[in-house]
């Protein structure tokens, strides 16, 4: 595939889309009007992809640190973006879902609706939104997590939207 071919994420600054999928959610579903007005961090992942389970610990280490009760308001939603025949499977999904003990709001993304929304083709990717809904940090993979974390913070600390 050439470069212009590629589908690039939303960009730097991009209001957060809307979740238009019919998939079903876990755990409680989320609109763009109720994440609005507090930072939020999409996290993209399939069960199928061993990075993005190896990711879940932190993903919800963040999510009980930053977002709990006892947080700073982040708000965090996990979308599965299915990759294999058998992350079709909502069961299964289910299944990792509970196994990594994830209490905040998934939506099982079968028809790829809402990563169509975000433009996004990776697993894992994580998009992190100001109070305004904003983007202000993307990212694909792995590597970087500290980074991530770091703007997760700033975002926090930030009242006004920057």
């Amino acid at each position: 595939m050439r470069r212009n071919d590629t589908i690039m994420p939303i960009r730097w600054r991009e209001l957060l889309p809307e979740f238009p999928s019919a998939g079903a959610w876990v755990n409680g579903e989320r609109t763009k009007a109720q994440l609005t007005g507090r930072p939020t961090l999409v996290h993209f992942w399939a069960a199928s992809c061993e990075t993005c389970r190896a990711g879940l610990p932190l993903v919800n280490e963040w999510h009980r640190k930053y977002g709990g009760p006892d947080g700073l308001g982040l708000q965090t939603v996990g979308v599965h973006l299915p990759r294999t025949a058998e992350d079709e499977d909502a069961a299964a999904t289910a299944e990792i879902i509970a196994r990594y003990a994830i209490s905040h709001p998934v939506l099982l993304d079968g028809d790829r609706a809402a990563a169509a929304a975000f433009r996004n083709e990776c697993v894992p990717a994580y998009y992190a939104f100001d109070r305004a809904g904003r983007l202000r940090h993307y990212q694909a993979g792995d590597r970087g997590l500290g980074l991530l974390e770091q703007r997760i913070q700033k975002l926090l600390l930030t009242k006004e939207p920057e």
